[in-house]
């Protein structure tokens, strides 16, 4: 030991049975002669707990040399050292043998940000042990296991680690690595989640007193201790599992880079047999890099463990789809409100071929997913690459820094004074459509498909006030814009790489391309004309395009004006113009049928509203402060987005490094005991479900699945405001929280409130007879007739 003086065990053991040496690891002399004492006290030595180590925290490149090579003298050569006398005491024993334990770290496995020396070290120390342990002579009888540790709670992740601070140019920002790991640490909360040490201690034990040279793996979690034989190094905590883990996973990716290599080395060969054997060296190592990738996917799922084992989960339904199919069902809402309330706030479903994903709705796992952490649980990158295919680099297609810049260019045109500016447009638009449905329904009652009026109405309302653009006049029994035909299949049918649709002899894909094709060009000529009316040399064509009010156009007013650093590409800017559509159409549209839907069934709720409506509009046209401030309007809207939003869960989240989400109440795990924080892995699929929060009954109370607009008219339930929900509307989930959240929420909920107040003071709804009208789980939610989306409902003129 360094300080022999700090320790009480000879308090507790006898001189014969304990000999404490004062050694400092980086003095050679020091450990010879310590092994010397040993040997002269008990006649030989049996076991070397090999555990010379110490911590260094800092960016590589700001790590001072003389820190660096300090580290390097106690983790490596200081450990070697000790090694190499321990081997030399185990072969000079009588009968020879021994057992040396070397302590190394998960970091050897997989490093991370702020301690590349540490892991430099270990990882060092491991390749000279395995090749000591391919260099001895069996007859000598000594056995060897490398200690793969992860944290556990000694001082080694506290005072005696050296942590240095950032500086320039990495101290600039908290989200940079390094800076997240030093917070991680001197927050508590690496130590908060390190393993007991009493427990390794005794796996210490059990492997240096075996009786036979049998390989095994023994491994630690936590509170639990856990062992599975396998192989010959044992690895210890979570962290250090999840790193063996990553570096077994990068293997199948080397294995095809290296044949990309040499294939691409030998192919420059001009001899015909050298490019033969190159093609087919290729072919087979693209096959075995198939047949890797598939074995590792599948032994990863289904033969080791993983932190999320530890939860709750439904049972699997198939080996190829698992829940999936029963998660996404378009019946499946009794199946999904089984699921919350059976499982609780965050449990395991399982995916393709046994793939393990999180589904959670508790508040504070949301708030680090979607705010706190939102940098780490981004987009699946699936999710992202198919929105861009779809829309262009748009907010629903871009990540990082490039949806931080497009943001803050977007935010301004969807204030509060923006949307005042944007009211009469949007009583221009759903005056049309009045105007349209006061002409079917003059000869009396009329059933109507008010789904398609909706959609077409929430098309043009984007179309007139997002982008200056009329696509539909919304007359009667006119022909559906491209744009909203598009729509209707952008979630049948992804759109492909062009060559590959150019040449499929299928009617049905190629009349999508055609409809693609229009919704481009429509967006392009959009584009263009304000892009000539902005560098017009004419004043008066400039001048008119400043004052235009439309999104796009204020967006592109701003966008000339900004920094170079700050500015949009041309490309960027055409993304928003389909991101628009592609976000805010059938997602407003649902919303207004279904409170349209409800209102027939509650039709006491119809005719309170209709009344608030009607005396407010008794001086007039409603104003923007006049509609938000109608209570019972407000209501009625919040209450149906609580329980029935358009969307079910939040677009897939992918973890994008190992990582601790809290959660805000314990749940039962699947051994029966309560879990209070998860282990989330890298790479690891995340659902927040915006339906079971909406409509938990721990906060929202034992009616949380019933629609009571009046519980809006008096305070929410303490339960609810002290959850601290994530979400940017009204504690909830509907328009998300974050980063990531509906940037058009106020948009949506102003285009709800004139439509609506429109409507029902002009039209009484009832539900027509002998139709059974169901709600599909359809990507967004939309109601059926039969096989046929559509809502029929009939409308009667009311004075």
């Amino acid at each position: 030991m360094r300080n022999p003086s700090s320790s009480d065990l000879p308090t507790k053991y006898p001189g014969d049975k304990l000999a404490i040496l004062k050694l400092d690891v980086t003095d050679a002399q020091a450990i010879s002669s310590a092994f010397i004492t040993a040997r002269e006290k008990y006649g030989r030595v049996d076991v070397v707990f090999n555990n010379a180590g110490s911590a260094l925290m800092c960016e590589l490149e700001n790590t001072p040399e003389d820190k660096a090579r300090a580290l390097f003298d106690t983790n490596f050569w200081g450990a070697i050292n000790v090694m190499k006398e321990a081997v030399k005491a185990f072969r000079t024993n009588s009968p020879p043998g021994g057992t040396l334990l070397q302590n190394s770290s998960s970091s050897a496995l997989a490093s991370n940000p702020g301690i590349a020396f540490y892991s430099a070290s270990k990882s060092a120390l491991e390749s000279a042990t395995e090749a000591l342990a391919q260099e001895l002579d069996p007859a000598w009888n000594i056995k060897i296991t490398i200690l793969e540790s992860g944290p556990f709670k000694t001082a080694a992740i506290g005072s005696n680690m050296l942590v240095l601070p950032p500086s320039p140019p990495y101290s600039s920002s908290p989200s940079i690595g390094a800076n997240q790991t030093r917070a991680w640490v001197s927050s508590g909360e690496l130590y908060k989640f390190a393993g007991d040490p009493s427990k390794a201690v005794k796996v210490f034990y059990e492997i240096a007193t075996r009786e036979s040279s049998k390989e095994t793996e023994e491994r630690v979690e936590g509170e639990e201790g856990e062992r599975k034989e396998v192989y010959d190094r044992v690895v210890l905590h979570p962290f250090s599992v999840l790193s063996a883990q990553r570096r077994i996973e990068s293997l199948p990716l080397f294995f095809s880079e290296l044949a990309s290599n040499l294939h691409n080395s030998l192919s420059g060969y001009q001899s015909i047999g050298t490019g033969m054997m190159a093609g087919n060296f290729a072919i087979q190592a693209g096959a075995g890099f198939v047949l890797a990738w598939i074995v590792w996917k599948l032994a990863s799922r289904f033969v080791f463990k993983s932190p999320l084992d530890i939860l709750q989960a439904p049972p699997s339904a198939s080996f190829l789809s698992g829940n999936i199919p029963q998660i996404f069902n378009m019946d499946g809402w009794k199946y999904n409100r089984d699921l919350l309330s059976q499982y609780g706030r965050a449990f395991k479903v399982t995916g393709a071929f046994g793939e393990r994903i999180l589904f959670t709705f508790d508040p504070k796992a949301l708030h680090h997913i979607l705010v706190k952490d939102q940098h780490i649980y981004e987009e699946a990158a699936a999710v992202i690459n198919r929105n861009l295919i779809f829309v262009g680099p748009g907010l629903v297609a871009t990540l990082g820094e490039q949806h931080r810049k497009q943001r803050k260019m977007i935010n301004p045109v969807f204030s509060i004074n923006h949307m005042r500016e944007m009211i009469p447009l949007f009583y221009e638009v759903t005056e049309r459509l009045r105007v349209s449905l006061k002409k079917k329904t003059a000869n009396g009652p009329k059933e109507v498909d008010i789904m398609q009026w909706m959609t077409r109405t929430a098309l043009e309302l984007i179309g007139q006030s997002g982008m200056g653009y009329s696509f539909d006049t919304l007359e009667s029994e006119e022909v559906l814009h491209p744009y909203a035909v598009y729509q209707e299949t952008i979630f049948d049918y992804p759109r492909t790489k062009r060559f590959i649709v150019d040449h499929i002899p299928i009617k049905r894909v190629q009349e999508l391309k055609k409809v693609v094709d229009i919704m481009h060009k429509t967006s392009l000529d959009i584009i263009k004309a304000k892009k000539v009316a902005l560098n017009s040399s004419d004043p008066r064509v400039r001048a008119e395009m400043m004052k235009k009010k439309d999104i796009i156009s204020i967006l592109m007013n701003a966008n000339a004006k900004a920094e170079e650093d700050d500015r949009l590409t041309d490309e960027e800017v055409f993304g928003q113009v389909s991101t628009f559509v592609f976000a805010g159409q059938d997602t407003t549209s649902s919303a207004m049928c279904r409170i349209l839907h409800l209102l027939c069934i509650h039709q006491e709720v119809q005719n309170k509203l209709r009344a608030e409506i009607r005396d407010a509009q008794k001086d007039g046209q409603l104003s923007y402060d006049q509609l938000v401030s109608l209570p019972y309007l407000d209501a009625v809207c919040r209450e149906t987005l609580r329980v029935y939003p358009p969307l079910n869960f939040a677009l897939l989240r992918t973890a994008r490094k190992d990582m601790i989400l809290p959660i805000s109440k314990p749940v039962t795990g699947a051994n029966g005991k309560q879990v209070t924080e998860i282990m989330i892995p890298n790479g690891t699929h995340i659902i927040p479900s915006i339906l079971g929060s909406n409509t938990n009954p721990d906060l929202w109370g034992d009616d949380a699945h019933e629609w009571k607009p009046e519980r809006w008219l008096s305070l929410l339930p303490e339960s609810v405001v002290d959850a601290h929900i994530p979400g940017i509307y009204s504690h909830l989930m509907t328009f998300l929280g974050g980063g990531r959240a509906c940037i058009g929420f106020k948009f949506s909920q102003l285009e709800m409130k004139v439509v609506l107040s429109v409507l029902l003071s002009t039209f009484k709804f009832d539900l027509p007879k002998d139709r059974e009208i169901t709600w599909k789980m359809t990507g967004i939610a939309k109601p059926y007739v039969g096989s046929g989306p559509q809502l029929p409902l009939v409308m009667t003129a009311i004075n």
